[in-house]
């Protein structure tokens, strides 16, 4: 599904962002690429207020590391610069389809 000709990269890096992360869709939009070290992310998640450092897996960190980051603050941007609350909908739909899958 994520080679589909059809598949955005913006929907694309938020679905490996989700899977590499487990974090919610809340949560993916508001990270931000000052809190990525390289190896893990930092993230305050914003249902339980709860501060954590998530290690990345390898592809999680190949994607952070290949990503062009538009002079954003964030990661998920879209490729007009702007806040990638857009992209979570599509991450819903990849999720779904890829557990019937």
């Amino acid at each position: 599904m994520l080679g589909a000709s059809t598949t955005t990269d913006d929907i694309r890096h938020a679905v490996i962002l989700a899977y590499t992360t487990g974090q919610r869709g809340q949560d993916l939009i508001r990270m931000k690429w000052s809190d990525y070290d390289g190896e893990g992310i930092y993230v305050v998640q914003l249902k339980t207020k709860a501060p954590v450092w998530i290690p990345l897996h390898e592809q999680g960190r190949r994607l952070l590391d290949t990503m062009s980051r538009h002079n954003a603050e964030t990661i998920l941007t879209r490729a007009d610069g702007g806040r990638g609350k857009s992209i979570i909908s599509g991450t819903r739909w990849a999720r779904r389809s890829a557990r019937q899958a």
